[in-house]
């Protein structure tokens, strides 16, 4: 018997066709909130790791009141969260597979340290990779919590979703990029982040939205050049922006 066991952790005291039963009146959302949440209190007392990943498929649907849905599931994500890292392979079980993932996010960020957090969101890219269409969801997300926590490595890591199929994801990713370097002018990745978004802006096969972003970008951090392919800008930002003989990116007066 292991240690966890002996405390209660980790084995279930459900049998599985209750564990099943109680996650289908969870997930379900017609239910009446008093018994959805009969349901939820005897999966966190039984803390096993199957109890856990019913809990979690608490996030994949909305309740039909809008408020209390809401109210539900912050009150779950702090249950989860007072747990403690026993949720953590469940957790990582749930982000590869759902696609609901931001309460998920919130319970790492508050069990993990922001190293830790971090590094399991940063693994998400492996799961999720660009161009992968059928993760578009999935990767905005991962976008939008990379965001908050971004260093160097997050946006080393991210470049190639500016390569991705979506505008969505390259939007996301650009603004990553964008928040960062605003915030860390001397960043050892800007030369890299820079040569990246130069090859949107010079690309004409990209969208002429996220050719704007890109440029309006590279515009507002000051980034000027050299721009080290030969290609001319898109032609969507030739009213507004030129590339010098010297190769520099420059905005028009």
């Amino acid at each position: 018997m292991s240690i966890l066991s002996i405390f209660g952790i980790g084995s279930s005291q459900l049998s599985k066709k209750a564990i099943e039963k109680a996650t289908k009146s969870l997930t379900n959302p017609y239910t009446q909130p008093d018994i959805r949440q009969e349901q939820v209190d005897k999966l966190l007392k039984d803390k096993s790791a199957a109890a856990i990943d019913g809990l979690l498929m608490r996030f994949t649907v909305m309740a039909s009141q809008g408020i209390i849905d809401e109210q539900e599931k912050q009150a779950l994500v702090d249950s989860l969260v007072h747990l403690g890292t026993i949720t953590l392979e469940p957790i990582q079980r749930y982000l590869r597979k759902e696609t609901n993932l931001t309460y998920a996010f919130l319970i790492l960020k508050r069990i993990l340290t922001p190293e830790q957090c971090q590094q399991e969101l940063l693994a998400l890219c492996q799961a999720y990779p660009p161009l992968d269409y059928r993760s578009d969801q999935q990767k905005r997300q991962l976008l939008l919590a990379l965001k908050e926590t971004a260093t160097e490595s997050v946006v080393n890591s991210i470049l190639p979703y500016l390569q991705d199929h979506s505008d969505e994801v390259r939007y996301s990713a650009i603004e990553l990029i964008h928040t960062f370097l605003k915030n860390n002018e001397r960043s050892t990745v800007q030369n890299n982040a820079q040569a990246a978004l130069y090859e949107l802006i010079t690309t004409e096969e990209t969208s002429a939205r996220i050719a704007q972003k890109a440029a309006d970008t590279l515009a507002q951090l000051g980034f000027s050049g050299p721009i080290t392919n030969n290609r001319p800008l898109h032609t969507v930002l030739r009213d507004r922006y030129l590339i010098s003989p010297q190769k520099q990116f420059i905005a028009k007066s």
